[in-house]
């Protein structure tokens, strides 16, 4: 059985489908220089086969000075996939772009903008249920999805799955500041859930069960931070 997040890649590549790719166009709008040195190899390569090393220029790039917005949207559904795959590098190069924004894309037809909410949605959820993700990922994700409607909905369901494998990014956060910024709600909604006694009664309870005296003072040491609810800093 497909998981929603494969559902929701596969109904991305159904939607923006009709974006058909004529490499002659998608050149004469791109800048000379760019075209030749970094995305030529999108011409050649289909979709479905395109890695992060092919997209990340384009990434960065596009719509400014490579190609038009709907190349953009025909290349959008592999984007999406390849930043879906846990600690895939190109979720950063999306991040700085930020082209949705720049593309105007809560104006895109409704189709396309149920489309990548559907994406972000089943995105979030898949995410809570990794076994491991790297600290960096899990910045960048938050940063993604900070940006989108799923955000308060991905911070309750992921407090709720706090455990030994993953409340590592809680003490880094509170130690050392958690590194994507929030509004006045997003701050109280992460707040409150960080000074919860669900929170707290984890990391005790993962405190007694470490063997690790370095990870046991960190621990320690969030523990204090949250339980006297001191000011959480994110930058």
């Amino acid at each position: 059985m497909k998981s929603e997040l494969s559902l929701s890649i596969e109904h991305l590549y159904n939607v923006f489908g009709t974006y058909h790719f004529d490499a002659s166009e998608f050149k004469s709008h791109s800048c000379p220089c760019c075209y030749d040195r970094k995305v030529g190899v999108l011409a050649t390569t289909p979709l479905h086969a395109l890695t992060s090393d092919d997209l990340e220029c384009y990434q960065i790039s596009s719509i400014y000075t490579i190609g038009t917005i709907a190349h953009y949207k025909h290349f959008l559904p592999r984007i999406l996939e390849l930043i879906a795959q846990p600690n895939n590098d190109l979720i950063s190069n999306f991040l700085i772009s930020d082209k949705l924004t720049y593309a105007e894309w809560e104006t895109w037809p409704e189709e396309e903008i149920k489309a990548i909410d559907l994406f972000f949605e089943a995105l979030s959820e898949s995410f809570i249920h990794l076994e491991t993700v790297s600290d960096y990922y899990f910045s960048d994700l938050l940063q993604l999805l900070n940006r989108y409607s799923v955000f308060t909905k991905f911070i309750n369901s992921w407090f709720a799955s706090i455990s030994s494998k993953n409340y590592s990014y809680i003490v880094s956060g509170v130690l050392y500041g958690f590194p994507f910024k929030v509004n006045d709600n997003q701050y109280q909604l992460i707040t409150n859930h960080l000074f919860s006694k669900n929170t707290l009664d984890t990391l005790q309870d993962i405190y007694f069960k470490t063997t690790d005296i370095v990870e046991a003072n960190l621990i320690s040491i969030t523990y204090t931070i949250l339980e006297n609810k001191h000011p959480i800093t994110f930058h």
